[in-house]
């Protein structure tokens, strides 16, 4: 996993102690927040998985987005949502390697997609052969029944049984 060479946060601890009237749940959202911003610029390597990539990308878009969540977080933290955008910003320019992020995140993503589009074809692939393997067993039930009926006395072998729907 990939560990962020820079480091921003939403507010110091300093700023939100008791000298200015904040609470520990305050500061408590205010980690929360913080811990976004650490996600969102989560430094990519040849190395990273695809669910540190998705852990990166869905914290950007979490705190890049203005659900009514993160509006909420922001008023617990008693922190203006665009503070934190701010500081996201400034964490990712601040990252000399950000296009090298990027063409990682990208990289992984179409490898999850091949595999997702591989895995669909290997499911299509199976069922094609779940299907043959049907037909092969549907035929040697044939088979054994027109032997049957020989060994019974009932049909020729040469020529299929007459069966009950006057084929």
């Amino acid at each position: 996993m990939g560990v962020s060479m820079v480091s921003v946060t939403v507010a110091n601890s300093s700023e939100v102690g008791n000298d200015r009237g904040a609470t520990g749940e305050q500061a408590l959202w205010i980690a929360v927040l913080s811990n976004a911003v650490h996600d969102a610029t989560i430094r990519m390597t040849y190395l990273t998985t695809f669910n540190t990539v998705m852990i990166r990308e869905n914290a950007r878009a979490y705190l890049r987005g203005n659900s009514n969540g993160f509006q909420l977080v922001c008023d617990y933290a008693g922190v203006e949502p665009h503070r934190v955008r701010a500081a996201l910003e400034l964490a990712i320019s601040l990252d000399k390697h950000e296009a090298a992020n990027q063409r990682i995140v990208d990289k992984r993503i179409a490898e999850a997609k091949q595999r997702m589009e591989i895995a669909r074809k290997n499911k299509t692939e199976y069922q094609r052969r779940q299907a043959a393997k049907l037909a092969l067993a549907a035929k040697n039930i044939e088979l054994q029944r027109a032997i049957a009926a020989v060994l019974a006395g009932q049909g020729d072998l040469f020529r299929p049984p007459v069966t009950g729907n006057g084929g």
